[in-house]
Formats: C-alpha cells, sequence, structure tokens
C-alpha cells in the first residue's frame, strides 16, 4: 500500500511540474498571437502611409534613425535563416494570418494537455486524501 501510495505521490508532483510548463508554454503562445495580431494592424496602418512619408526605424536597443518611405505597397518579410522575401501588404497580412491560426491550434492543443493533466492531477488528490483519511481511521 506505501508503494502504491508513493507512486501516485510521484505522479502527483510530475503532473504539477508539467502543468507548470504547459502554463508557460500556454503564455508564451498568447503572447506571440498578440504580437501577430498587432504586427497585422501595423500593417493595415501602413498601407495607407504616403511614398516619402518621413519616418523613424528602428536600428535596435531603442536608437533610431529618420529615414523616409521609398515603398509603401510591399515589406520584407523575413522566412527563416537570414532570408527576406518581398510581399505585398496583402500577402503578408495573409501569412500572418496561418500563422496566427497554427499559433491558436498549438494552444488548443497546450489547453487540452492541460486540462487532462488538471482531471488526472486532481484524481490522484482525492485517492491520496481519501488514503491518509483510511490511515488516520485504521
Amino acid at each position: 500500500m506505501a508503494d502504491e501510495k508513493k507512486q501516485k505521490y510521484l505522479e502527483f508532483k510530475s503532473l504539477e511540474q508539467q502543468l507548470q510548463q504547459l502554463q508557460e508554454q500556454s503564455q508564451i503562445l498568447q503572447q506571440q498571437i498578440t504580437e501577430l495580431m498587432q504586427l497585422s494592424n501595423a500593417l493595415d496602418d501602413f498601407s495607407v502611409v504616403k511614398k516619402n512619408a518621413p519616418m523613424f526605424v528602428t536600428l535596435g536597443n531603442g536608437v533610431y534613425a529618420q529615414a523616409e518611405l521609398k515603398e509603401t505597397q510591399k515589406v520584407l518579410l523575413m522566412v527563416g535563416a537570414g532570408v527576406a522575401v518581398s510581399k505585398t501588404i496583402p500577402e503578408a497580412k495573409s501569412t500572418i494570418e496561418k500563422q496566427v491560426a497554427e499559433l491558436q491550434d498549438l494552444f488548443q492543443t497546450v489547453h487540452e494537455q492541460t486540462e487532462r493533466y488538471l482531471a488526472r492531477a486532481q484524481e490522484l488528490q482525492k485517492e491520496l486524501t481519501a488514503g491518509n483519511e483510511q490511515e488516520k481511521k485504521n
């Protein structure tokens, strides 16, 4: 009986750790989704800016340079490994929408996993509590 209780306790502790990791993943995914949606909104704003409009571009870490906007209908989209591709605003928004959909699917998967782990943790907690109460009676 003690071995069974110990196994349940270890499983419970493992689930606690996994739930913490899933919570962190959920927060990261939610943040990425929010950032992509903000980017999509920024592209909407960008599409109405006039050519040669003065603007500030970030050089990194809070450093900006003043520049003139030469192209308002296309943007460069990083596709990985330092490679950028020229895309129209609608094409860029479509790519972003696909990324948001993928992240939302992943978020849903993490949420479902969290629910399963929570249910199992609650089940184990009840079993451990009932076992402790039974031991007190004996």
